[in-house]
């Protein structure tokens, strides 16, 4: 079922924690402190734990998990305060931080304390079909209206537009869970706690199992899409990436450069030292580069001995121009090392803003690179 991080908001964490306490209050002032079946509504709790636990993101505000309608089958089964207690206990394992631990928490334990007032302070039954489908849809009925009034709460206190999904989504959630509340309470009636006890524990080792598989498809998915996007001798990005970076730059308009770095007669490395050596200079090269850019920026392989340097929210061409010359100066005036040669390699670099597309852009650093070299390599020209 659904709920929302944002509810972390002060105003709305506490009035709920408030109501919540309230609720308990007025449940022991009429009497409604017996919890029954407590090894059951203990079992229920380790349950909704584990479900609180394999909860999942539909956003950065937005997760769902299964704790709460087992949080309400506990006020069912076991009563208010068993509802209640449920609620709390998988708080406490609940991964947000702050005050929307205390919301999510209330919210719950409110959810599973109208539950079982529902039942037992209006003394319905559930054994029988039709009287436990009535119990679980008017459960469930009342625990999707509370997370409505927290959804709207929330929009009021101004810590989020009203999420018009998530509350569509706990009202349709309600109808389709009611029957299976239905279902393990009317087995519980009939057949005691085995019944419950026989569906939860393989429906959360199913969904742990779930978990494990979608957590190791999407690390998977994640590295593959790394490999893809770089180099595999120096670890720099490739054109891929470059491709695809340079055209959020080109929708953002946030003023971008290139910077094309080239070592400076880098074949005699190769012939005198061996291409070994060469490698382990192109690696270095992009370690020197890589902590001479900012955080947002990217370092490319380009080609052979040859590297792009994109560079994001530059001030003006000055600002370009220096770090253009500082990218140079740090990969040529630091001669490399390279079991026990000391190996001396200058750069040559080309540099340019970008103004329209793509191409242009790698035209205009290409040009500048070329003057570089054709004046006497070893230094910076923006165009």
């Amino acid at each position: 079922m659904g709920t929302a991080a944002s509810a972390g908001g002060t105003v709305v964490a506490r009035s709920f924690a408030l109501l919540t306490l309230a609720g308990v209050a007025a449940a022991a002032a009429a009497g409604l402190t017996h919890i029954s079946q407590p090894w059951l509504v203990a079992f229920l709790a380790v349950a909704a734990t584990i479900a609180v636990t394999q909860a999942v993101d539909f956003g950065p505000d937005t997760q769902f998990d299964g704790g709460q309608p087992i949080t309400i089958l506990a006020g069912i089964l076991g009563g208010p305060l068993a509802g209640y207690g449920v609620g709390v206990v998988s708080t406490i394992f609940y991964a947000r931080p702050g005050g929307s631990r205390v919301a999510y928490g209330s919210i719950r334990s409110l959810q599973g304390l109208v539950a079982g007032v529902i039942v037992a302070g209006a003394g319905l039954r559930y054994d029988d079909a039709l009287h436990s489908l009535g119990v679980g849809v008017a459960a469930e009925a009342a625990a999707a209206a509370i997370m409505f009034a927290a959804t709207w709460l929330i929009a009021v206190a101004g810590r989020r537009a009203f999420d018009r999904p998530l509350a569509v989504w706990n009202a349709a959630a309600a109808l389709l869970v009611a029957p299976l509340l239905a279902g393990l309470a009317l087995a519980d009636a009939h057949a005691g706690a085995a019944p419950v006890v026989y569906v939860i524990v393989p429906a959360l080792l199913g969904v742990v199992v779930v978990r494990i598989f979608r957590e190791r498809w999407r690390e998977q998915h994640v590295e593959s899409e790394a490999r893809a996007n770089r180099d595999p001798l120096t670890g720099a990005y490739n054109r891929r990436w470059f491709e695809s970076a340079i055209a959020g730059e080109i929708a953002t308009r946030s003023g971008a450069g290139l910077v094309l770095v080239d070592l400076d007669h880098f074949k005699q490395v190769n012939d005198r030292y061996g291409h070994a050596a060469g490698d382990a200079v192109l690696l270095e090269t992009v370690q020197r580069l890589v902590a001479g850019v900012r955080p947002g920026d990217g370092v490319v392989r380009w080609g052979g001995e040859e590297f792009a340097i994109l560079l994001r929210h530059l001030g003006s061409d000055a600002d370009l121009a220096v770090r253009a010359e500082e990218l140079r100066r740090s990969v040529g005036d630091k001669p490399f090392e390279f079991e026990g040669h000391t190996i001396a390699v200058t750069a040559s670099a080309g540099a340019a803003t970008l103004a329209s597309d793509s191409d242009s852009l790698v035209r205009a650093a290409d040009a500048a690179l070329y003057d570089a070299k054709r004046t006497g390599r070893n230094r910076a020209v923006l165009v």
